[in-house]
This record gives structure tokens, C-alpha cells and sequence, in this order.
């Protein structure tokens, strides 16, 4: 990993750690932690069964005992008969969960019940039912005075239900009428009084829990060895007499079994309450020591398995009673950390194909200009045998030694970053003294040149080196001339020579707006067309159209150095509609019904010029919209509004818009989202190197995918061998371009081109 990568990754990772944060406080918030905590305990619930004492029992009023009793509800003398069975059987506590709110039809039942509370030798609690408005108990209702007299306790049975109308927790007690009044199942247990509520732990199973038919209880079958030290508690249960609720993990129970559970639940034990807060934190420290000393795939997998490790001790620590934990919210965070930081590793892995060279893992040309070091001079070195090492030693023995030899220019430059401009040349930036940089320099040489070891021995290397002192350039020009100037240092035998501007070179800039207008006049500009051919069918589908300058005096001119003139000085108008026209009329003459593409300046989209250009040509030589497509570079100026609203307009109009070079500058998948484009070309740097880069082929892969899923067509640039359009064929790549399909050649080479099918495809 190379310097600038650690400096990306760490403020990338701060971010990411930053988003878990804020992720984990929103989930709190809006109570989603609390939906993955219901959820883990419903998964527990549903899976996992939890011993219960037995010591807490139900008397049912059930079907069995209606059919043998009569029609519910029955006289009061019934449950006289209940209680003088109990007694003596060695029962501990009986709470009803029935209410005896109004006098019976007749006294004297109300009377027997009254005698047989008094003679009882357990404890006996009566409810008080509650009800409630807007969640606020607003009116009690109380048991007979003369039944009254008799408990040992009133208690609540008031419950609560969230928002899916399930039961989750009991009210371990209730303020009703001013009084602290503990709900059933706690009074079974015997638990204290507080205003908290009890967690229901529903992996204990109330069918599994002792329960006895009431019919069975007064006719005196139950053995006294079965109540012997139970508390009980006497309700319905069965649907057709209501009372019914919804627990938590999607079963329908009765009233008096919710208080059962909550009374085992008690019995377990239940524990503090972790806050979801300090587990959130906690969780997310831990993570966050993983991310200062992990890599990226690391920090994923410590993720995931610190948010299984938490699950399970969340499962535990309820399980057993000991605890109560709040995870959902940690949770959350590990899972925003987890997905940032799988966004982070695919982001690093293309800033590392971009900005580093494959063989060694140098920092390379891209790198020096993302790092946007401080001004000084730039020095480029190269090594001038650099074939000779390739051919003795291989590609991997030239790797090594390039990296000895960035090696050896990092200790003697003060420990400046190295970039590996191209597979022989280095480039750094040195400080503004030139003095002492040029001291530098020729001790560098000298060391350089008495050999680099290998296996055992010395490989001697030729080196010569380029010296640009800052004038404001960017990187870009500053690497150019001070390669340039290694260049002439290694022609005139010289160890090193400073770049200095030449009077021709001058002379050049303050001409070359007339002598571009000269060569419009005497048609010295022209256009080169490359054949694009269709992968799948193997046949020419159209051309792209590349600016060439034969000047009477300098020969042939590359683009790269007239155009950005033309650019820096406004004077791209007249240049792009004249290479526009002229590239349309080349193309009226061809047989078919050809597409071509023409490139655009990133100067001229955004000034409102351009469409009337080119809907100009289009008119005067009566060419279809739909045969032309424009290509536009990655460039930061798609930020502008203007911009994409005019590629916008060209592409109503039924041009096609094609993003060139994709992969080397600013595309990101949000700027394919905002040019409505109908084709990405793939830069020539990343097909390149499909047959021996398993990473660049699934980039390629991943892109061709990405653009197909977009609705787009992709064009691989840069095919130079039958084995890189078989592969290319594989991927689904719908169009290539390079010189194993055809070099740029005039429009009647192409034309030829045309008629003949190559059947080398």
C-alpha cells in the first residue's frame, strides 16, 4: 500500500466511522434498534425453549369445565368450593383473575366465598381491572367490600401492548387510584413492588406450564402432591370467554397465562438493563481499533463477526436471566460501518488500479497529480537501458530492479514520494533551490550508475535525468518537460539537463492561431478515421474521428500540443466546426449506414455554442442525427448545470453522447447517472491488460455489466490482438477499437476498409 492510498483510507475511514455513528443514533431515535432487538428475541423465542420452575400454576376455566359445570359465569359458591379444596394441600398463593365487582343475585354465594377466603391457609389476591384512556389509567374498579375484606392483596392486571398490538412487557406494578398496586404475576412470586416493567421471556413455553381444570380442582382430583408449594393463579382460558392477547412471537394466549409467564420470567431473573447507547459505543470503539489497524477486508469480516458475537451474547445473557441488552442499535452501526466500508474497499481497489504501477506497486503519473504536492522543481529520471534490463531479466526482474531503484531515489531525496511515471522513468518533486537539487541529482547518477545487485550480482544501469523548475504548470506539463529534458541529456551524453523554454517554442505559442487558420485554408487539418468494429458480427459499424495537422514546415503535429492552445485561448469555435464538417462530409460518401464519433472539447459544451454547430453541419450536408455521436471526456466541469442540460439537448435531438476514456479521470458511477449517454468507451490502460490481470479483467467485466444494466454500449479502446477481442467477445463487450481492427487512416483507406471483411476477426 502505498503512501497516498494510507492517507485516502484514513480520512475515508473516518468518514465511514462517522456514518456508523450517526446511522446508530438515527436507528435509536426512530426506534428501528428496537424492531432488531423484538426481532432477536422473537428468534430466540421461536427456537429455543427456557425451563420454567413449575412452581406456578394455572386453574382453568376451560371447556371441560363448562360442559360439566354449565354456561360461565357461575356462582360465587363454585369458587367457595375451590378454595376449601385447596386448602391443606399446601398451595402458597392463589391470585383470581376474575373480577367480583357486583353483588351476586344471591347474598348468601357472596357470603360462602367471603367465609371460605377467611378459612383459607394461602395467600389470596383479587384484581382490580383498570381502564384507560390515551394510555392513562382513568378508572378502577374494585372487588365486593366483604370480598375485599378477606384478600390478602388487591393487584393489577392492567397490560400493555406495542404498536403491533403484541405483548412484550408486564408492569412488574401499576398506580391505580394513587396506590402502588404490584400485577399478578409478580405478587405470585412474591417479587417487590416497583414501577418497571418486566421483559416477557417467551421462550418459556406457558403450554408447557402446570395447569389444572377447574372442574377437576372441586371435584378434588388433583393430587396434593402436584399444588404441594405452588402459586396459582384461577382465569379463563378459552377464546370464547375473551381475555385473549397477542404475544410477542405471534401467539394468541389468555390473560392468566401472560401472568404466568411473567411470574417464571421473575423466577429466571431478568437482570439490569444494558442502555442501547453504551452498547452502541461500546461495539463501535472495538470496531473502530479494527479500522486503524485492519484492511479493508478485515474490518468487513470483524464486522459481521462482532455483530454475530453481540447477537449471541444479547441471546445469552437473556437467556440465563442475567441481563437485558439493547442491540439493535449497535447493530445498525456495525452494519453502516460494514457497508461503507465495502464501499471504501471498492473504492480503493480503483484507486489503486489508476494510481499505481501493476509490477512494482509504485505510485505512478495519476498519483503524483491526485497527491497535490507543494511547488518545487520536478525531476524525472530515466533509465536509458531500461529494454536491455527487460530482456535479460524478464518483466518480474525488471520490476525488482525499478523498485531498488526508486528505492535509492527515495533515501537520496530526502525522503520525497517516487512515482513511476512509465515502466523506465521516475518522477519527484525536489525543492526550489536548483542548486542543490541538481547536487542531488549527480549523486544520485553516480550512484545509480555504479549497479544495482541482483542474484548475487550487479546489473549496471544507464540514467539520465530531467530537471523542471516550477512556473505554476501543473503536473502534468511539469512531468512532460522534465522527461523531455532527460531526453536531451541522454542524446547529448549529459547526465542531467534543465528544461528551458526555447525562442521556437515561444514563437510556436504566438503563431500557432494563424497557422491554424492557414491550415484550414490549405487543408493540412484533417481527420484520421479508426474503424469500430462490431465484436459479436465482426464487421466495421462505424469510425471515430481523430484531428491530424500536417504542417509544411514541422511535419506532422500531434493534438495534444495545438489543441490545448486553441483551448487556453478561446479559439476552439471555428476549430471544432470546421473538423466537425469536414468529418461529416468524409462520411456522406461512405457506403452503409455508418455511425461516426467525433470528440468535444470539454471548452465547448456549457457556452450554448455548440448545438447550433452541429446541428448546422448536420443540416447543411443532410447526415441523420442518429449516425453521429459525440464523445466527451471525464472531466469536473459536468459539475455546471449548463453543461449537462446542453449534452442533454443534443441527445433529444438523436445524437449520441459517449463517455470516452472511462476510468482515468473523474467518472464515478453518479457521473454516468448524469449524462444521458448511450455509450462508455473503456480506456485502453485497464483492457490492456485483461489476458494477464485477473483484477483488470473483472474490472472490465464489472464495467461492461454496470453499463449494460445503464442501458449503454461499451467500447473497449486499445485492442491490439485477436486474444484481447476473444476475451473482450466473452465479456458481452458490444464494440472495439485498436490496431488489430484497424489503425486511423484517411477517409478512402477507410472506405476500402469498409468493403472488405477481414476475416482475421
Amino acid at each position: 500500500m502505498n503512501w497516498l492510498e494510507t492517507e485516502v483510507m484514513k480520512k475515508v475511514k473516518a468518514i465511514a466511522f462517522v456514518l456508523a455513528l450517526g446511522v446508530m443514533a438515527l436507528s435509536g431515535f426512530t426506534g428501528l434498534s428496537e424492531t432488531v432487538d423484538r426481532q432477536i428475541r422473537n428468534l430466540r423465542y421461536e427456537t429455543t425453549s427456557t425451563p420454567a420452575s413449575g412452581n406456578i400454576g394455572l386453574i382453568r376455566i376451560d371447556d371441560k369445565s363448562i360442559g360439566e359445570l354449565g354456561a360461565y359465569p357461575w356462582s360465587r359458591d363454585k369458587y367457595a368450593k375451590m378454595l376449601e379444596e385447596l386448602s391443606g394441600k399446601g398451595v402458597k398463593r392463589l391470585a383470581f383473575d376474575i373480577s367480583f365487582r357486583s353483588p351476586s343475585q344471591d347474598p348468601g354465594n357472596d357470603r360462602k366465598l367471603a367465609d371460605a377466603m377467611r378459612q383459607a391457609d394461602f395467600a389470596i389476591a383479587l384484581p382490580t381491572p383498570a381502564e384507560a384512556a390515551r394510555e392513562q389509567i382513568q378508572h378502577v374498579s374494585y372487588p365486593l367490600p366483604e370480598l375485599r375484606e378477606h384478600a390478602d392483596e388487591l393487584v393489577s392486571i392492567w397490560v400493555d401492548t406495542n404498536e403491533d398490538g403484541k405483548i412484550e412487557h408486564v408492569p412488574q406494578s401499576s398506580v391505580l387510584d394513587g396506590d402502588l398496586r404490584r400485577s399478578i404475576g409478580p405478587w405470585l412470586v412474591n417479587a417487590p413492588k416497583a414501577e418497571k416493567g418486566i421483559q416477557i421471556d417467551w421462550s418459556i413455553k406457558h403450554d408447557r406450564l402446570p395447569a389444572y381444570s377447574f372442574v377437576d380442582v372441586i371435584q378434588g382430583k388433583i393430587p396434593e402432591q402436584e399444588l404441594q408449594g405452588k402459586s396459582l393463579i384461577i382465569g379463563a382460558d378459552l377464546d370464547l370467554l375473551g381475555d385473549t392477547w397477542m404475544t410477542s412471537d405471534g401467539r394468541r394466549i389468555s390473560g392468566a397465562r401472560v401472568q404466568m409467564v411473567a411470574a417464571e420470567t421473575l423466577l429466571k431473573g431478568q437482570g439490569p438493563t444494558l442502555d442501547r447507547w453504551l452498547v452502541g459505543i461500546v461495539t463501535l470503539s472495538v470496531a473502530g481499533i479494527f479500522m486503524l489497524w485492519c484492511r479493508n477486508g478485515v474490518i468487513i469480516a470483524a464486522s459481521f463477526a462482532l455483530g454475530l458475537a453481540i447477537v449471541a451474547l444479547h441471546w445469552k445473557l437473556e437467556a440465563s436471566g442475567i441481563a437485558l441488552l439493547e442491540t439493535g442499535a449497535a447493530l445498525y452501526g456495525l452494519g453502516a460501518l460494514s457497508l461503507s466500508t465495502g464501499a471504501l474497499a471498492v473504492a480503493t481497489y480503483l484507486h489503486d488500479r489508476i494510481t499505481r504501477n501493476e509490477g512494482t506497486g509504485l505510485p505512478n503519473q495519476r498519483a503524483m497529480r491526485f497527491a497535490r504536492e507543494e511547488g518545487g522543481c520536478t525531476v524525472v529520471i530515466r533509465v536509458i537501458n531500461h529494454l536491455e534490463i527487460v530482456a535479460e531479466l524478464g518483466a518480474d526482474g525488471r520490476d525488482m530492479i525499478m523498485g531498488k531503484i526508486a528505492k535509492a531515489i527515495n533515501a537520496s531525496s530526502g525522503g520525497r514520494h517516487v512515482y513511476q511515471i512509465e515502466a523506465g522513468s521516475f518522477a519527484w518533486k525536489a525543492g526550489c533551490d536548483l542548486d542543490s537539487v541538481t547536487n542531488n541529482v549527480m549523486a544520485l547518477l553516480s550512484t545509480l550508475r555504479s549497479g544495482v545487485s541482483c542474484a548475487g550480482g550487479s546489473i549496471d544501469i544507464g540514467v539520465s535525468a530531467g530537471i523542471h523548475q516550477d512556473d505554476g504548470s501543473s503536473v502534468e506539463v511539469s512531468v512532460s518537460r522534465a522527461a523531455v529534458a532527460a531526453n536531451k541529456a541522454s542524446a547529448k551524453g549529459l547526465a542531467y539537463e534543465v528544461w528551458e523554454q526555447g525562442v521556437g517554442d515561444e514563437r510556436w505559442k504566438l503563431t500557432v492561431f494563424s497557422e491554424v487558420n492557414k491550415a484550414i485554408e490549405n487543408g493540412d487539418l484533417w481527420n484520421a478515421y479508426q474503424p469500430k468494429v462490431d465484436v459479436r458480427r465482426k464487421e466495421v459499424i462505424g469510425a471515430e474521428a481523430l484531428a491530424r495537422w500536417q504542417h509544411p514546415e514541422k511535419g506532422h503535429v500531434r493534438p495534444d500540443l495545438f489543441i490545448p492552445l486553441l483551448e487556453k485561448s478561446d479559439r476552439m469555435d471555428e476549430f471544432t466546426a470546421y473538423m466537425l464538417n469536414r468529418a461529416i462530409m468524409d462520411f456522406t460518401s461512405v457506403p452503409g449506414n455508418l455511425s461516426l464519433a467525433v470528440n468535444i472539447s470539454p471548452v465547448m459544451i456549457g457556452k450554448g455554442k455548440l448545438p447550433g454547430i452541429i446541428r448546422e453541419a448536420l443540416r447543411k450536408h443532410g447526415f441523420a442525427p442518429e449516425r453521429l455521436t459525440i464523445e466527451v471526456t471525464e472531466t469536473a466541469g459536468f459539475k455546471d448545470p449548463t453543461a449537462i442540460q446542453e449534452v442533454e439537448e443534443l441527445s433529444r435531438d438523436g445524437i449520441g453522447v459517449s463517455i470516452d476514456d472511462y476510468g482515468t479521470g473523474f467518472s464515478t458511477i453518479n457521473y454516468l447517472k448524469v449524462l444521458p449517454a448511450t455509450e462508455l468507451k473503456i480506456d485502453r490502460s485497464f483492457v490492456a491488460n485483461i489476458l494477464s490481470s485477473h483484477s483488470d479483467r473483472r474490472l472490465v467485466d464489472s464495467t461492461i455489466k454496470l453499463a449494460h444494466e445503464m442501458g449503454m454500449k461499451v467500447v473497449a479502446e486499445g485492442v491490439e490482438s485477436p486474444e484481447l477481442m476473444d476475451v473482450l467477445e466473452l465479456l458481452a463487450c458490444d464494440t472495439v477499437q485498436g490496431y488489430y481492427t484497424g489503425r486511423p487512416m484517411d477517409i478512402e483507406a477507410f472506405r476500402r476498409h469498409c468493403q472488405t471483411k477481414c476475416t482475421q476477426w
